[in-house]
C-alpha cells in the first residue's frame, strides 16, 4: 500500500499486533469460529497482558471471532479502554479448505492446495481469491485504527490476516504474504510518524512465552 494512504490526519504513535492464541485444532479454520483457545492458549494470552502491562494503551481492535476474542478479553482485562470487534479484522475466508487438515486437502484437491501453499495470491474458490480479499481487508482495518483517537492501540488478529496487515503496512505484494511468519501469541510492534507512515519496530515477539519477567 502506498504510504500516503494512510495520511488521514490522526495517527498513533505505536500499534501492537498480536495474532490469536493457540486451539486445540489442527484443521485449517478460515472464518469458522469454532473452536476457542485451549488453557494454553489462555496461557499464551496471560503472558501477553503480562508483557504489555507498562504500556499505555488507548484501545484494543478485534476479530470477532471465538477465538480472538477470548484472546482479546483476557489480555485486556483490567484496562478500561475501548474493545473494539471489528469485521476488517477476521480471518481470511478458505471456502472447502475450512475443516480439513493439509493432508485432507492435499487429496481432495492437489492442484489447488498446492497453489495455496506456494503462490496464495492465485488461489480461488467461487470466483473469490481469498488473500486479495484479505489485503484490502487489512487496508480497512488500518483507515479504522489509524483514526480511532488515542495514540497507542493494539489489534488482535489471525495469522492470515497479520500477515496482510504487516503486508500492507510496508508496502509488500501479496507475493511476499509467505515470507513473513506468525505465531500464536506472538507481537509486532509498529510506530506510526506524524505522516501517518507505520514503520515496523519489531516483528513477532515471543521471548514472553518463554520468560518471566519480559516487558515491551
Amino acid at each position: 500500500m502506498n504510504k500516503a494512504e494512510y495520511r488521514q490526519g490522526h495517527c498513533f504513535a505505536f500499534g501492537f499486533c498480536i495474532t490469536r492464541c493457540a486451539t486445540a485444532t489442527i484443521l485449517t479454520q478460515g472464518t469458522a469460529d469454532d473452536p476457542d483457545i485451549t488453557p494454553y492458549g489462555e496461557e499464551q494470552a496471560v503472558r501477553v497482558r503480562n508483557a504489555l502491562s507498562r504500556m499505555h494503551i488507548d484501545s484494543l481492535f478485534s476479530s470477532p471471532l471465538k477465538r480472538a476474542r477470548t484472546t482479546s478479553e483476557i489480555i485486556w482485562q483490567g484496562r478500561e479502554g475501548s474493545c473494539i470487534y471489528t469485521e476488517s479484522l477476521k480471518e481470511a475466508p478458505l471456502g472447502w479448505l475450512e475443516g480439513m487438515t493439509n493432508a485432507d486437502a492435499a487429496k481432495k484437491d492437489p492442484e489447488q492446495f498446492e497453489i495455496w501453499r506456494k503462490d496464495p495470491a492465485k488461489f480461488s474458490f467461487d470466483g473469490r481469491y481469498p488473500l486479495l480479499e484479505v489485503y484490502d481487508k487489512a487496508k480497512e482495518a488500518w483507515k479504522e485504527i489509524l483514526e480511532a483517537p488515542g495514540s497507542s492501540h493494539l489489534v488482535i488478529t489471525h495469522k492470515s490476516m497479520a500477515r496482510a496487515f504487516l503486508c500492507t503496512a510496508l508496502a509488500l505484494p501479496p507475493t511476499s504474504f509467505r515470507s513473513l511468519d506468525m505465531n500464536n501469541g506472538g507481537v509486532s510492534i509498529f510506530r506510526v510518524n506524524k505522516r501517518g507512515e507505520p514503520m515496523l519496530t519489531n516483528m513477532n515477539l515471543t521471548a514472553h512465552e518463554h520468560y518471566d519477567g519480559v516487558f515491551y
